[in-house]
Formats: structure tokens, sequence, C-alpha cells
């Protein structure tokens, strides 16, 4: 596609002295320790552009690792717009935390040689938290388990009175653990006729053929009858966050109550306790797809002002990343059987242009979609895509879109195949990522089907995907680019923050010592100081500009200290203020209009009173 293109001609804009080089590839994916080495000697070789710090405890206590990056000589970290970004919330899709460790070494080792990175840490702050849930990632790549995207605190999931007593099995020793099929003449799978190693489901009234049971690989290791129904864990944390929370028997995994899981809690306090986070960027895998708020509702109730927004940062980041699709999670493929074409999502069509892009025209809410819109695509679903019964209750994007009022995102990286749709009907099937895994890797990624002894089922066969090809790509290539995808999305939304300038300050001369000291302050960002929903939730705070002076003058009109309320983002943001003052004493004085608000940081311009 002629899009995907443009989005895979990335590449490290500078390269750092061997020196200040950080020491790690992308050719592999990183333990805990690995993870932990390579912060260390980001902070230790960067000292003025990064800072480690943790932000709480896992349930297995390992730190959570937060690397601060702004640059210290332009200001303090607090001080400045602030872009939030985690991955491995869901802590199996390990491609999310390759890509925040991509984006560390980009930034550190392009300061002051890439004018964009430079311009970015100079006046923002980004805190990069790579595995809020390192737990059960570490269990991911350290075993042959497939972890869960859940917490590793116990849970007794099947109600027998045992907590994880029936987690993966790797039953042939092979290192992996994939499927088994069982023939068995009431089975709901069969072998396609297309290619051996695909199953696929037996059609209703078909009964002349060899027909299996499917099955993850493993033991029933409890008797149960089930095999790994009680995997290690079992809340998950992206359904545990506060706002729009909801019970178990509503929301699978939500755990007891809201903050349950000691991991969110830490992230949560740490995003309420630091009013200048503007942006929260949470990466998932896998679909390449850009997600946003609302997670359990439509957009009828997101005001205006703030869905253009949110609509027009997600469909940039789809020219930067090359996804396919941006969208809310609700509407995310719900109802059921709906295409992904709803008045509030964008799309890529095959030709790679996208469709209801809402810069343009007729581009959904806030661009006139209305019911004459041509229709000129609809996404298809590839052969054994599973579909998403969202709503999405306890989802992070929502907390901290509703209850915190930030600019939130959340992408789903990684395609399996992306590069590979041979009929260009935009969907990938089954079909396609086999004839691609055997034209790129060989085969290798597959493990074919083969004979086993089950020691409760008898003879099986085992074979399937590999661990790292469905939700996270293989290591090298292909993993280094979807990093690379990761690294456009995170400095895309960076860029966008909002950004205080006081654009003039002005004085006039009155007589008798006294002036007028006129100033415009605008936001120099996309993001508004303020959106709509921190207002609402009483979160937001003023723009303020303060007139200062290096010797004595006395306020004639106007207070010291002005507020200016919030301010829509470029190019249309902007107040003025005014004051007159006398001088105390002989001129000339300088005076200095600062602006400044959490979300926006601080900006100065000074004049002189002469």
């Amino acid at each position: 596609m002629r899009v995907l293109a443009l989005a895979f001609s990335f590449s490290l804009a500078a390269v750092a002295p061997a020196s200040a080089q950080l020491s790690i590839a992308f050719d592999k994916y990183h333990s805990y320790a690995e993870m932990t080495a390579f912060l260390r000697e980001a902070a230790q070789k960067y000292p003025d552009l990064a800072s480690l710090s943790s932000i709480g405890k896992s349930y297995q206590g390992r730190e959570l690792w937060m690397l601060t990056v702004t640059s210290r000589k332009t200001g303090a970290p607090d001080d400045k717009p602030a872009l939030y970004v985690n991955g491995c919330l869901d802590s199996s899709e390990v491609v999310t935390s390759e890509g925040v460790l991509f984006t560390i070494k980009h930034l550190l080792e392009s300061h002051g040689r890439d004018a964009r990175v430079t311009r970015l840490l100079d006046r923002r702050t980004l805190y990069i938290v790579p595995r809020i849930m390192p737990d059960q990632t570490e269990l991911y790549i350290t075993t042959p388990q497939n972890a869960r995207s859940q917490s590793a605190e116990p849970m007794d999931e099947d109600g027998d009175g045992r907590i994880d007593e029936d987690a993966d099995d790797d039953v042939n020793g092979d290192g992996h653990v994939v499927q088994m099929r069982i023939a068995d003449p009431n089975g709901d799978w069969k072998i396609s006729d297309r290619d051996s190693r695909l199953m696929v489901r037996r059609q209703p009234g078909e009964f002349e053929g060899a027909f299996y049971r499917v099955l993850a690989e493993g033991i029933d290791d409890d008797g149960d009858g089930r095999y790994n129904e009680d995997r290690v864990g079992g809340i998950d944390p992206n359904r545990n966050f506060p706002g729009n929370w909801a019970p178990v028997h509503v929301q699978n995994g939500a755990g007891p109550y809201p903050l349950y899981v000691q991991e969110v809690r830490a992230e949560v306090e740490f995003l309420e306790k630091h009013r200048n986070i503007a942006g929260y960027l949470n990466h998932h895998s896998s679909g390449g797809v850009v997600l946003r708020p609302s997670t359990t509702h439509d957009d009828s109730t997101i005001p205006a002002g703030d869905l253009r927004v949110l609509r027009v940062l997600a469909a940039k980041a789809l020219d930067e990343t090359g996804y396919w699709l941006a969208t809310s999670v609700y509407d995310w493929r719900w109802p059921p059987g709906t295409p992904d074409m709803k008045p509030g999502q964008t799309w890529r069509r095959p030709d790679g242009s996208l469709g209801n892009d809402p810069r343009e025209a007729a581009g959904g809410p806030g661009g006139g979609f209305g019911a004459d819109a041509e229709i000129d695509h609809v996404v298809p679903q590839a052969e054994g895509e599973a579909t998403h019964a969202y709503a999405a209750y306890g989802g992070s994007i929502e907390f901290t879109y509703e209850m915190l009022g930030i600019i939130s995102y959340a992408s789903e990286q990684w395609r399996m195949a992306w590069d590979h749709d041979l009929n260009k009907d935009g969907a990938i099937s089954d079909l396609e990522r086999l004839d691609w895994n055997d034209r790129h890797f060989g085969g290798s990624l597959f493990i074919n089907w083969t004979k086993a002894r089950h020691p409760q089922l008898g003879e099986v066969e085992i074979g399937g995907w590999k661990k790292y090809t469905t939700s996270s790509p293989p290591p090298g290539k292909y993993l280094e680019e979807e990093s690379a995808r990761q690294l456009r999305f995170n400095l895309l939304v960076a860029d966008m923050l909002p950004q205080l300038d006081v654009a003039s300050a002005e004085a006039t001369a009155l007589g008798g010592g006294v002036y007028r000291v006129n100033a415009r302050v605008r936001n120099a960002g996309y993001i508004p100081t303020a959106t709509e929903m921190m207002v609402k939730v009483r979160r937001a705070s003023p723009v303020v500009a303060t007139l200062s002076a290096k010797g004595e003058v006395e306020f004639i009109k106007g207070p010291a200290a002005q507020p200016l309320g919030h301010l829509e983002g470029a190019p249309a943001g902007s107040a003025g203020a005014e004051w007159i003052v006398r001088v105390k004493g002989a001129a000339p004085v300088e005076v200095t209009v600062t602006a400044s608000t959490p979300t926006a940081g601080r900006a100065s311009r000074s004049v002189i009173l002469k």
C-alpha cells in the first residue's frame, strides 16, 4: 500500500557518539533484569535528560520502573506539559514494552542532534513506564507458558477452592505451548482442504470426514475434565480502573473492586498527583488499531470539542503508523457483526487512503458525515479473528479521560503478516498468514502437527503458532519496525500537547511614570490547555498571566496575576492581559509577563518601561 510504504521509511534521524549509544538491540524480547539494566544505563549515560524512579511495586515485589525524560537544563520535569506512556498493561502483549524501550533509546540518542526531539525534550516531559505489569510479562518471556494479560495474584477461577492449579503445560517438552487436536467424531473442527496445517470450523449438516476437538496444549492438572482453566493470576488490570468499573458478573476479570490490583493503584495515584500530564498513551496488541475513549458508551457523552481533538489526533496517528482503523473502544466490532465503518471511526481503504477522515468536510462528528455519505469499503474480518464483545468496563483510557480529563489513547500494535495481503481486500486471512510464514521464515513460526502421547487423552497431535507471531512480532526486522511505529505515535502525541507562549508584550507610556502593559498569551499546542471534560470534572486550572518587575511598581489597574481561562489549541487559542502600572523610582524598569498552567507549562516575555 502507498501509505504503508511511507510509514516504514522511518529511521533514527541521528546517531549518538559511540560513548553515548545505549546497548540494546531489538533482536530479542528482554527480561525484567535486562530491561532494568537498560534503564539504569540510560539514566547513567544521560543524567541531564533521564532519571530513573519507581512508582510502586508489583504483586511479586518487582519495581515499577519509570524513566522521566526531559531536558533538566530547561526546567524541572513537573513544570512542563507531560505525556505519560506505558507498556504491558496487558502483560502478555510484550511488543508494547519493546516499543517503549525503543522510544527511550531514540529520544536520548537524538537530543541535540535531531531538531524535533530536541525541541520536544526542551519543552515537554515524558513519564515512561515500560512494563506496568512486570510479573506476568516475565512469566511470558522466560517460560513456555502463555501468561495471560492479568495480574499475578493467585485466583480461584474455576471455583474448586484451589488457586492457579491448572496452568499451561508443555506436553511434549519442545519448549512451546501451542495447541492440541484430538480426533473426535463429535468435534467442531476439521483440517482445511487448502492447507493441512489450518483447522477450520465444521459446517452444519457436515457428517462425512475426520473431525477434531482443538484445545490449548496442557494437562488436566486438577482432574475436573477441563484444561488450563485456572492459570496463573486472574484479574485483568485493564478492567480494574475506577470510573466505569463493573463487578465480575458484568465484566469478566474486573476483580473484587476498582484499584484492587496494586500496579493499577500505583499508576492511578501517580497520574492524579501529576497535574501537568496532558496526554496518556497505553499500548496494547494486536490488530493495527488506534483506540480512543469511550470504552462503555457511544460518543454522545463526549463534549464536541474534545471529540474533535480525539478523532483528529487518531487520524493523524493512522498517518504516522500505517495502521488500519481509528475508533473508540466501544465501537470496535460492536455490536458484533457490524462493520468498522461507523460515524466516529476512520478506516484505511485497500488503496491506503483514509475513509471518514475527520480532517475533511464529510468526516464524521465535526465534519458532517450523513446518511448520504458514500460507503466505499467494508473492513472484513479475517478467518479466525475473534469478535470483540465490548463494552469494556474499568478500562484505563476511559478513566484517564472521563475522571482526569486527559486526552487518552491506546494502540493495538502489530498485525500479523500485515505486508502479505495477497488479494488486497484489507484483511489478512489464515492462509495468507501461513504463506507469509513460509516465504519470510521458511515455515519456522508454525509448529506442524505432530503426534504425541498425552497422559490423559492418549494419542493427540500438537501444533500451531509459536509465541511471537500472532500477538507480538517475531524478533528482528518486524519487531524493530513495529517499535518504530509506536515511537511515531508517541512523538505525535507529545508534539500535540498544549504549550504556552507569550506571543507579545508591549509597553505604552501614558505620562507621569505610568505605563500600560499589554500581553498576548497563546497555546502553541494542538490540545487545549484544559479539555472540556477536565473542566467538567473540576480538575482544570486556568492559564494565569503574571506581571513582575525588576524594581518597584504600583499596580493601578489589573492585579499582578490575572486568570485568562482555558485556551483552545492552536491556531485559535489565545487571550490578552492588560496592566496599568506606575514606576516608583527612576526608569527604565524591566517587567516580565509570565503565563503558566500545569498542563501547558510556563512561558515568559520581558519589556522595558522607559
